[in-house]
């Protein structure tokens, strides 16, 4: 078993933040400096924060992905048929409606692995568990080197017939 602390997954998730937000300020800047769309206050936070982003940041960004892609590819994932079995959240699914805005950054740290390191990722939704007194709907994530999509859901087609899980 092999953990990374939270520091590490903070990193991650803030290297992440800055590659995307740049990407989508690149790719939607001009569309919505034209049509000045109405977005809701959070998402219209995020454009403003990807619009922020400074060229400085970006290159420090890519170093540290870099540094990420190397440390799944040579020591995580080390052999091409090696699976990082991992959780694909923090906490069970939230009520609808519920201001998400302290658990997408802890949830980011977990789901910006395979984005930023370009790996392979499958949730499985395998459980429920109880939260509250609340059966809420769980799983976790399988994660392979890049390249390996068929691979991994060939490994999560296996899993499935054998737990006979059917909503996978």
């Amino acid at each position: 078993i092999i953990d990374i602390d939270e520091d590490s997954l903070k990193e991650l998730a803030d290297t992440f933040r800055i590659l995307q937000g740049r990407a989508i300020s690149e790719e939607h800047s001009a569309w919505i400096d034209e049509q000045k769309p109405t977005f809701a206050a959070d998402i219209q936070q995020r454009f403003t924060m990807a619009n922020a982003i400074t060229d400085a940041e970006v290159d420090i960004a890519k170093v540290a992905q870099q540094q990420w892609i190397k440390t799944f590819s040579e020591e995580l994932l080390a052999d091409e048929n090696s699976v990082l079995l991992l959780p694909s959240s923090p906490t069970a699914a939230p009520k609808k409606g519920q201001d998400q805005s302290a658990l997408r950054q802890r949830l980011l740290s977990m789901t910006a692995i395979a984005g930023l390191t370009g790996s392979a990722q499958c949730h499985i939704p395998a459980f429920n568990i109880i939260e509250d007194g609340v059966e809420k709907p769980s799983g976790f994530s399988l994660l392979m080197r890049p390249n390996n999509d068929k691979r991994l859901l060939n490994a999560v087609q296996h899993i499935a017939t054998q737990q006979g899980l059917d909503n996978v």
